[in-house]
């Protein structure tokens, strides 16, 4: 099955500044999309954000017929760019994991 990938700039507001998360949405290249219907599945990735590993277990779900969106985690602290993984970068990643603030509510977004 073929996928495509794209991403939305989605607008955020973390640790009281404003901001854009980047999400990544992969999913099968049907006809119909995108007023087809697909199940969804939210894809959080490891301390490195959306990396090609990432990438390439999205595109595999998204070979099943599923939508796939992968945020990037750490929006409020960089660009969404993938971490790399050596030494500095790690521990970036893992002070990111420290310091994130998170939400107990849900939150709703429009678009994807």
């Amino acid at each position: 099955m073929l996928i495509k990938e794209s991403h939305v700039d989605v607008p955020t507001t973390a640790n009281g500044k404003d901001g854009t998360m980047r999400i990544f949405v992969f999913h099968p290249t049907i006809p119909g999309y995108p007023n087809a219907r697909f199940p969804g599945v939210a894809l959080f990735s490891e301390i490195y954000q959306v990396t090609g590993p990432v990438a390439r277990f999205a595109r595999q779900i998204a070979g099943q017929g599923y939508i796939v969106a992968a945020p990037s985690s750490y929006h409020d602290f960089t660009g969404p760019e993938p971490l790399k993984y050596d030494v500095e970068d790690t521990d970036r990643g893992n002070k990111f994991k420290i310091e994130k603030v998170r939400h107990s509510e849900p939150i709703l977004l429009h678009g994807i």
